[in-house]
């Protein structure tokens, strides 16, 4: 099911989707990108299968890594 804007958002804040999670999502996207592209400039060779492993490990990493909110 997909959240609205205005529904109460999933991590139990009480807060409005929009005004909770949504930034923190916007921000770990253009992390997404950013990161790609500084992969690519350092490696303006490398393939996009690589550039794909790379980026999975990296989510990887950041997914094993603890939350700090817990």
């Amino acid at each position: 099911m997909k959240l609205g804007r205005n529904d109460p958002c999933h991590c139990g804040s009480g807060k409005k989707f929009k005004r909770c999670s949504m930034s923190s999502v916007s921000k770990q996207h253009a992390q997404v990108f950013d990161d790609a592209e500084a992969m690519l400039a350092m490696n303006p060779k490398l393939s996009l299968d690589e550039l794909n492993a790379a980026l999975q490990h990296k989510a990887q990493d950041h997914n094993n890594q603890p939350h700090l909110d817990f």
